[in-house]
């Protein structure tokens, strides 16, 4: 629920607001935390988690430090490993660990989804950049 994946033939995933590099998304910005937390689960574990490992995946937010001319794709292998703890926990522990973890909602979360509904339109590269980068935190890491 709130986010959709990709598959692009059998190579690359775009994984959107629900796997990233170092975390999943949140399931609590509809205040739906458990509901949407147990969603995210079976996403993961019925569809993404079973794909081939070599597969490329491109997350729809990066990590706070690195740059967008940076990003270096990785595979879905080498996601698992760096999220072992979160992403192979049992759904019922997944699901407490998430909505334990969650963060305040970030402050922009409402000027996020004005532009998502195209109700509020960006005149600079840097208000995407500060709305993409700055206090959005959408991943919650294991």
């Amino acid at each position: 629920m709130g986010s959709i994946s990709l598959l692009l033939g059998s190579k690359i995933l775009f994984s959107g607001d629900t796997l990233f590099t170092d975390g999943v998304g949140r399931p609590d910005l509809r205040d739906k935390a458990p509901d949407f937390a147990a969603a995210l689960y079976n996403s993961l574990h019925n569809k993404i988690l079973n794909l081939d490992e070599n597969i490329v995946v491109y997350p729809a937010h990066l990590e706070r430090n690195i740059k967008i001319g940076e990003f270096k794709p990785p595979t879905l292998a080498k996601i698992k490993g760096s999220n072992r703890s979160l992403l192979f926990m049992d759904k019922d522990s997944f699901i407490q660990k998430i909505t334990v973890t969650l963060l305040p909602t970030p402050r922009s979360y409402k000027e996020i989804m004005s532009v998502n509904k195209n109700n509020t339109i960006l005149s600079s590269v840097s208000q995407i950049h500060e709305l993409e980068i700055g206090p959005n935190r959408c991943s919650i890491s294991g």
